[in-house]
């Protein structure tokens, strides 16, 4: 009696009518889906929903990447494959490739009754500027801001009266933050030429990376005259404001080759009230900005209310090296009831 197995052979799969080449295709496919690493099979899935419906991923994170950084939370409200995309460094690699990156600025400012100051960004749109708190972002009153890349770190500073060596590293792009040991200011001392090589001045030093040249603020009567709080560098110059206009203009810069403080011309419209103590200065893609409140000038008599300014002053080194200031904007940017204090005020490339 002759028996027929049901068990197949392997040569059409167990299907009579399916060919041997499309058996050998099945096979292939299923032991590339084997080999596929899980976290890339995740990343695809992930991609897969951020995209729109006929465009590929790659496609969708180059088209977000060309939108403005202030449109991000609102792109993040439409879905949860989006607010994935605005939170990727994939996103923030792409805008570098694509040459599209901004100049942004932050700014920590405390108020008479707070425990401490909190972080504004200052967002601009096609009708406005204007300083927007950024909740849940850390800093002490006193605190020193030491900046590399997208990152900052806060350090010290005191908490509820009290000295603190609390060090916490705040990632701009994301707006998140971790809390660090100790021996992370022993790495910021090590690195001192990468922090400096921007230009960032800390612990009263300063170095000017193109010139070579370092500088102290106890470096001869001419540079400590003039080398406030509120200055800040751009292009190898530091610049200052000078409220009694001592050398015929509200803001100076110091050359470090020639040793010396000159007057930025024409800077016209400038404020006369503002003052060093109640003004932060920032390099906002080498323009000139000024963050500036307390002044009488920008106090409002309606309600009690009082006000912080920005302006944007335009910069232009002429053929004879005189640089000249061309005030573009003085625009109000917040409004409080209470007393703002600007402690720091610090630039990103994001």
């Amino acid at each position: 009696m002759a028996v027929t197995s049901e068990t197949p052979d392997g040569s059409n799969g167990g299907d009579p009518n399916k060919k041997p080449e499309d058996v050998e295709k099945e096979e292939e496919e299923e032991e590339n889906q084997k080999e596929k690493p899980e976290d890339e099979e995740e990343e695809e899935i992930q991609y897969r929903s951020i995209s729109f419906p006929n465009l590929p991923h790659d496609l969708t994170e180059l088209c977000v990447a060309l939108l403005r950084r202030c449109n991000y939370p609102s792109l993040s409200l439409i879905s949860k494959g989006f607010r994935t995309l605005a939170a990727s460094p994939r996103l923030y690699d792409a805008r570098s490739r694509l040459g599209v990156t901004e100049c942004v600025l932050y700014a920590s400012i405390g108020f008479p009754t707070s425990s401490s100051p909190s972080w504004y960004i200052l967002r601009r749109d096609e009708i406005s500027l204007r300083l927007c708190r950024i909740d849940k972002l850390p800093i002490h009153w006193g605190s020193a801001v030491v900046t590399i890349g997208p990152t900052m770190y806060v350090i010290g500073g005191r908490s509820d009266g009290k000295p603190t060596s609390d060090v916490t590293l705040i990632d701009c792009r994301f707006h998140t933050h971790k809390e660090l040991g100790d021996d992370i200011i022993l790495q910021i001392s090590f690195r001192q030429q990468t922090l400096f090589a921007t230009s960032i001045e800390i612990s009263s030093r300063i170095l000017f990376p193109r010139e070579g040249v370092w500088a102290r603020r106890n470096d001869g009567e001419e540079l400590k005259s003039l080398w406030k709080a509120s200055s800040c560098v751009v292009d190898d110059k530091l610049y200052s404001i000078d409220p009694l206009c001592s050398l015929g203009h509200p803001v100076v810069v110091y050359d470090p080759t020639e040793r010396t403080w000159r007057s930025v011309r024409g800077v016209y419209g400038f404020p006369t009230n503002i003052s060093d103590y109640d003004s932060k200065m920032a390099n906002l893609g080498g323009k000139l900005v000024v963050l500036a409140g307390k002044s009488p000038l920008f106090r409002s008599d309606h309600h009690g209310e009082e006000e912080i300014w920005c302006l944007e002053i335009h910069l232009e080194r002429r053929q004879d090296g005189e640089i000249w200031g061309n005030v573009e904007s003085i625009k109000r940017v917040l409004t409080s009831i209470e007393s703002p204090y600007i402690e720091h005020c610090r630039t990103f490339t994001l």
